[in-house]
């Protein structure tokens, strides 16, 4: 199996993901960008992982997804990978921070920290399956 990311090209082309040769996901190409509100889209594999859960068929790769914004760092997504070579590609997640990731023999964890206005998010992937398994919620000043 191979996964691998392409950039956007000067002629119109998107940043995406692909796997074995076909794009599973993708995202606005540079050029599609409004050129008042600027930006630069970008799409990083940020991790890949291996046996997943214990289980030799699972696979899994984190994705970065940026728009370029100073006020946000990105989103991520996790596509699961099985060796029958189907896929799922999750929703967005993360709050504009970095994760931390804990990797534990049946499943991963990650941990968006509170930053600014947003506030901290856990997510964890087992038994194939992402999950919001925490959210730390910003108290207001009364």
């Amino acid at each position: 199996m191979r996964i691998e990311s392409a950039t956007p090209t000067a002629n119109g082309g998107v940043s995406y993901v692909e796997l074995n040769g076909k794009a599973i996901h993708t995202i606005p190409a540079a050029d599609d960008l409004d050129p008042v509100k600027g930006g630069n889209y970008m799409l990083d594999i940020y991790g890949y992982y291996k046996f997943v859960g214990g289980d030799p068929s699972q696979e899994a790769v984190l994705i970065h997804e940026s728009n370029g914004s100073s006020a946000c760092s990105g989103v991520y997504r996790l596509i699961s990978l099985k060796k029958d070579g189907s896929y799922q590609v999750s929703q967005s997640i993360g709050n504009c921070t970095s994760p931390m990731i804990t990797l534990a023999a049946d499943k991963i964890v990650l941990q968006f920290p509170r930053a600014q206005k947003y506030a901290a998010e856990t997510w964890t992937f087992q038994n194939g399956e992402l999950k919001r398994t925490v959210s730390t919620a910003r108290r207001r000043k009364k």
